[in-house]
């Protein structure tokens, strides 16, 4: 894989973790030197003599070095080379931006997918991190090695040479090792990714996933299979085309579509190897009663939890459905959701209503709120009024019902005149 696709390829997983997770994200990672190499069309060790610093309009600023090359370790170079980054904030007091430092650089041509200002130029291979503009005199202290850390110049340097013949045209992320420097240095959460080069060994340990029980691996399978081409993998990826498992995401069956991961993953897999695919749906639509049961499975499952002791969830069922205008002008299917508590056979109704449901047509009741800060398709909590207290501050605390003054003033309006 090339240095942009990638980057991109990195951050996108790094922004769904940060989307998908309701706290911080759990995951962190890094290139090693092996993939930076592989993915480099140019790299030299050399001398800085000069920058220039040019800002735009938009106020990014781009810089251009000059090296002194005093070794070629791959591709092409003359006596001198410039090369051109955005040159970010926390890059500004670098040491490395001094002249006269050595450097290690590793770049690439840029495409028409970089920053015009970067066009027809060697750009750094990796840019957000300076993973490939190495101060030779500092080594960063990121800078691994498939999970160890390279320490000294002359490791860094032999690691390079050893990869900059190596004609592997793409990379792949694994797990670091629990015992590994990168794991215990860069761990923030639940684990810590390693981009290493999508070396041939790989093949067997994908299509062994690729017939795997567990629907994550046949998923992984599929989508790195293009990146050893061949028969076997053109097989497979026809086979793992036929899988239909879906994946309803646990949202209190708010989705009216599941998708179909492994066979849209095999699908563009396929396309990335110029092949043919059938013509085959890659999701399906969620009936009605299956949406019932999935709010009810979710819905108790968290209910559980925020109950006082002694307090028994009796039952989630659906109420009133209908259309309902958003604030984002489309019209989705919603459904009020009415909760059964009890304590003592003293049995209780909560009532969790769509967040845009029309204020006319609320329930009667006590209103505690409604749960935005922790969902994604927020509801307003009415309570039967004789609720014990217990219950009802459980409620607001657990779900942090609130009341924001925007919502306020929306309802406050005849429905004519609302934003929705």
């Amino acid at each position: 894989m090339r240095g942009a696709t990638l980057q991109r390829h990195f951050f996108t997983v790094a922004l769904l973790f940060c989307l998908t997770s309701p706290a911080r994200a759990e995951l962190n990672g890094t290139y090693t030197v092996e993939a930076l190499t592989c993915a480099s069309d140019v790299i030299v060790v050399g001398e800085l003599t000069d920058f220039i610093a040019k800002q735009t309009k938009d106020d990014v600023t781009f810089e251009g070095c000059t090296l002194r090359v005093t070794e070629v370790i791959k591709g092409s170079a003359g006596p001198e080379l410039t090369s051109c980054h955005t040159l970010w904030p926390w890059q500004k007091e670098a040491a490395w931006r001094t002249k006269g430092r050595g450097l290690l650089v590793m770049l690439r041509h840029a495409t028409e997918q970089d920053d015009r200002h970067l066009r027809r130029q060697l750009i750094p291979v990796e840019d957000r991190d300076p993973l490939s503009i190495v101060d030779l005199a500092s080594l960063r202290p990121t800078i691994y090695d498939r999970g160890l850390r390279v320490k000294t110049r002359g490791e860094l340097l032999v690691l390079v040479r050893e990869w900059a013949p190596k004609k592997i045209a793409h990379s792949l992320h694994r797990d670091a090792d629990f015992e590994s420097e990168a794991f215990r240095e860069l761990e923030t959460g639940s684990g810590v990714w390693l981009f290493v080069p999508a070396e041939e060994k790989y093949r067997a340990l994908f299509l062994r996933q690729a017939r795997a029980p567990e629907q994550w691996d046949r998923v992984e399978a599929a989508r790195e299979l293009w990146k050893f081409p061949g028969p076997t993998t053109e097989q497979a990826l026809r086979e793992l085309v036929e899988d239909v498992s879906d994946n309803v995401p646990d949202t209190g069956g708010e989705l009216t579509t599941a998708s179909f991961p492994v066979r849209t993953e095999a699908m563009e897999s396929l396309k990335k190897l110029g092949l043919t695919t059938p013509d085959l749906p890659v999701e399906r639509t969620i009936p009605p009663a299956e949406r019932s049961k999935l709010r009810a499975l979710y819905w108790m499952g968290s209910l559980r939890q925020s109950l006082p002791n002694e307090w028994q969830l009796l039952s989630v069922t659906d109420g009133p459905t209908r259309k309902i205008h958003v604030r984002d002008g489309s019209v989705q299917d919603e459904t009020v959701l009415q909760v059964e508590v009890e304590k003592e056979r003293e049995r209780y109704r909560i009532e969790l209503v769509p967040l845009w449901w029309p204020p006319e047509d609320f329930p009667s009741g006590r209103r505690l709120g409604e749960d935005m800060a922790v969902s994604n398709r927020p509801r307003i909590f009415f309570c039967d009024p004789a609720l014990p207290a217990a219950v009802q501050t459980a409620l607001v605390r657990r779900y942090q019902l609130v009341e924001p003054k925007w919502l306020r003033e929306e309802w406050a309006k005849k429905p004519a005149e609302r934003d929705w």
